[in-house]
């Protein structure tokens, strides 16, 4: 799951959206679906350039979207990028969001504010909004739809997008085997963000990978946007097979060392190493 446009606090002054991310879909390996990915980061920075779209990179490498008019021109544009890297949108590639909602969700009004478009929109019509976003572009994951204390609205969104999406709770679960329980019994999101250092050691991580699998919700390996060029969590990714990564773009030094160091762990396995792509989507 890798990062081509950052917006939200990644990128201040951008998109209210914190990640446009891909994933590649069809690759047979992930040295395939690694340079899929980077062929449509090079035509989004093309299609940037055609655009006379200022270019900057954002704090986790993606391109910072400093002259966008609205948060739906950034799916737009990505998806523009899977076809002109002659690549077929949900089949090869598709994309992912790190909505982030609680960044500009209202405890007091209950209310979403989009400030780029300035436009305020109830829980109701917010989670329409990501639908209306699924059934309009090739999204196969969100994560953090709604706030982190909107528990109803994570709920309403599970209802409705939950057998056809992936719906990650990052700033909802914190990585706490307790909110994981809340939510599988409330039967809100399918997807868990793991993140070693949210929630502080490495015997919790392993433990809320383990819980999270065993209910069946998808743990998803991620970092955080103050990073080293340290590849801890690569190992924990693969030892544990949880299946899916998340660390940023292709670009920035403490982001190409972990995609290279998945790199080296596939090379060294080589065909004792088996990789997934597709099936986990299979809605």
């Amino acid at each position: 799951m890798i990062q081509i446009i950052g917006g939200g606090a990644h990128a201040i002054g951008s998109t209210d959206v914190q990640d446009f991310l891909v994933m590649p879909l069809s690759a047979e390996s992930f040295c395939q679906g690694y340079e899929m990915v980077v062929n449509v980061y090079n035509a989004v920075k093309s299609i940037f350039q055609k655009l006379c779209k200022p270019l900057s990179v954002a704090d986790e490498g993606g391109f910072w979207p400093t002259d966008f008019k609205s948060n739906e021109e950034g799916l737009q544009i990505l998806t523009d990028g899977i076809v002109a890297a002659g690549y077929e949108p949900r089949k090869d590639m598709a994309i992912a969001l790190d909505i982030a909602s609680s960044e500009f969700y209202s405890k007091d009004t209950g209310c979403y504010s989009l400030n780029m478009e300035k436009k305020e929109f109830a829980r109701e019509e917010f989670v329409d909004l990501l639908c209306l976003w699924v059934d309009r572009y090739p999204i196969v994951s969100i994560e953090d739809g709604c706030a982190e204390i909107d528990w109803e609205g994570n709920r309403l969104l599970t209802q409705k997008l939950g057998d056809k999406v992936q719906l990650i709770g990052d700033d909802l679960f914190t990585t706490k085997i307790s909110r994981i329980k809340e939510g599988f019994k409330s039967k809100t999101c399918n997807s868990v963000l793991i993140k070693m250092n949210q929630i502080g050691t490495l015997t919790e991580t392993l433990d809320a990978i383990e819980y999270t699998k065993s209910i069946g919700y998808r743990p998803v390996v991620s970092a955080r946007s103050g990073e080293t060029e340290d590849a801890t969590i690569v190992h924990l990714a693969v030892a544990t097979n949880a299946g899916q990564l998340k660390v940023g773009s292709v670009a920035r030094g403490e982001r190409t060392a972990k995609w290279n160091e998945v790199l080296r762990i596939e090379e060294f396995l080589g065909s004792q190493g088996q990789y997934r792509a597709a099936a986990i989507f299979d809605y």
